[in-house]
């Protein structure tokens, strides 16, 4: 149980500084706070965009830095940086009472979908994908009083909780790609009994205690598992999907960056 103390700990201290978060791109995004402009700008998606129109240096340190963070952290960024991620928590917390239901996985929708989406506005020039489902555009939207793109993350929340982190979100895309294959990651452990608590408090459901498995990928981070385990029975360490790629798979990587 001791574990699972230090879990509640780290997630209390998560919580916190997603609240400063929402509360500081609040006004960021509708309120023309200027001296919130440099945390707004590095989110992922403006800081990636501004790197490949202008290369900002500010945009470059932030592109970098998430995606170290990413590979150590896994997808924090998604619950403790990303403002929508933050308010669907916000929506899901308001249905304490009902138990998270199994989210579908979608692999091909949420990678190809991702893929298209960056390629065409890093590439085409044409951020007609980002305009509609980055997750800053319309948590800039819903701050500036957009009615629409609030009722439908609420009405998506209510349903699936975090479906549109793991569906729909070109960032979420991108960051499952290293957070998947990072070093580090949360792993169930042989005490596990199975007994399904983490299950029903995981708002990505990427959690698998009957095959003991836990999809780094579309986990968010939000230690919300590792606190609620009775037996603590998930630790984080070495990632199962973590495997050094080989000659070829280095260059076709190296080649697509």
């Amino acid at each position: 149980m001791a574990r699972s103390r230090f879990w509640q700990g780290l997630r209390t201290i998560r919580v916190c500084l997603a609240a400063f978060t929402i509360l500081a791109m609040t006004l960021a995004c509708g309120h023309g706070a200027d001296c919130l402009a440099l945390l707004a700008k590095a989110n992922f998606g403006p800081a990636l965009l501004a790197v490949a129109a202008r290369f900002s240096i500010v945009g470059a340190i932030a592109v970098i830095a998430i995606l170290v963070l990413t590979s150590l952290l896994g997808r924090a960024y998604c619950s403790v940086v990303c403002p929508l991620g933050i308010l669907q928590d916000v929506f899901g917390a308001l249905l304490f009472w009902r138990k998270n239901r199994p989210q579908p996985r979608l692999f091909l929708l949420r990678k190809g979908l991702g893929v298209a989406v960056w390629a065409i506005a890093l590439l085409g020039g044409w951020a007609i994908g980002l305009r509609f489902l980055y997750p800053y555009t319309i948590f800039g939207a819903i701050a500036a009083y957009g009615w629409v793109p609030l009722l439908v993350i609420a009405a998506l929340t209510f349903w699936r909780r975090r479906l549109f982190c793991n569906s729909l979100c070109p960032v979420g895309a991108l960051l499952a790609c290293g957070s998947s294959m990072a070093p580090l990651g949360f792993r169930f452990t042989e005490r596990c009994i199975k007994c399904g608590k983490c299950v029903q408090v995981c708002p990505a459901g990427c959690l698998d205690p009957k095959q003991g498995v836990i999809d780094n990928g579309r986990c968010i981070r939000c230690l919300a598992c590792a606190a609620t385990c009775p037996v603590d029975a998930i630790a984080y360490g070495r990632n199962p999907g973590f495997r050094v790629p080989g000659r070829r798979e280095a260059l076709i990587g190296g080649s697509l960056v």
